[in-house]
């Protein structure tokens, strides 16, 4: 779960008390939490239950309607625990302050000037220069709507 370019042996993990064993495990990855789709679909309560960790069905492969071009894992960085990317938690922090973006083939972590190798939906990989998995589509929402309303802008 650590990327061979990992700047530590030991990024951070969920710091939520959660005793599972994949949120503790130190991980360099983000995988897609899919909740612009929970949000667009579900009720309210039920969205919430989902957000809590606690709903039980899964994300059918068929609501993924550009599944060529949706991000399915991303890199994180080192000193934050999360392991979801999350469209909707707080203010939409993990895009500006979870997703490591710019890992690879640049002047560094953070630096805006590299880029970081995807998997995707449909089973492909590629390389993704700083910004593009959310700029000017937020390719790691499902919606040609959500794409758009959760689109990056970075100064």
């Amino acid at each position: 779960m650590l990327c061979p370019t990992e700047a530590t042996n030991a990024p951070a993990t969920s710091s939520n008390g959660t005793s599972a064993t994949a949120d503790r495990t130190p991980r360099s990855y983000l995988i897609n939490g899919w909740n612009d789709h929970y949000a667009d679909i579900l009720s309210p309560a039920e969205f919430g239950q989902y957000m809590a960790g606690n709903y039980t069905n899964g994300l059918k492969e068929s609501v993924i309607t550009h599944p060529t071009d949706t991000v399915v894992l991303g890199e994180k960085r080192a000193e934050t625990g999360d392991y979801h990317m999350d469209l909707l938690e707080g203010t939409g922090k993990d895009f500006s302050g979870v997703a490591e973006l710019s890992r690879h083939s640049g002047q560094g972590a953070s630096t805006k000037s590299g880029g970081v190798i995807h998997p995707f939906a449909d089973g492909s990989a590629r390389y993704l220069r700083f910004p593009r998995s959310l700029n000017p589509l937020n390719l790691w929402a499902i919606s040609d709507a959500n794409r758009i309303k959760y689109q990056v802008i970075f100064n």
